[in-house]
C-alpha cells in the first residue's frame, strides 16, 4: 500500500510542481524499481532451509 501512496504522492508533485528535481526523483524510482525486478529474476536462488 505505501508504494502506491508513494507513486501517488510524487505524481501529483510533478503535475502541480512541474520541477526537474521532482521528476528526476521519480524517474530514478522507477529506474530502481525496474532494476530490482531484473535483478530478482537474474539471482534467484533457493532460500535456505533452517
Amino acid at each position: 500500500m505505501l508504494p502506491f501512496i508513494y507513486i501517488v504522492a510524487l505524481c501529483t508533485l510533478i503535475i502541480f510542481r512541474r520541477d526537474i528535481q521532482t521528476i528526476m526523483y521519480f524517474g530514478g524510482f522507477v529506474i530502481s524499481g525496474i532494476i530490482n525486478h531484473y535483478l530478482k529474476i537474474t539471482f534467484k536462488q533457493q532460500r535456505p532451509e533452517r
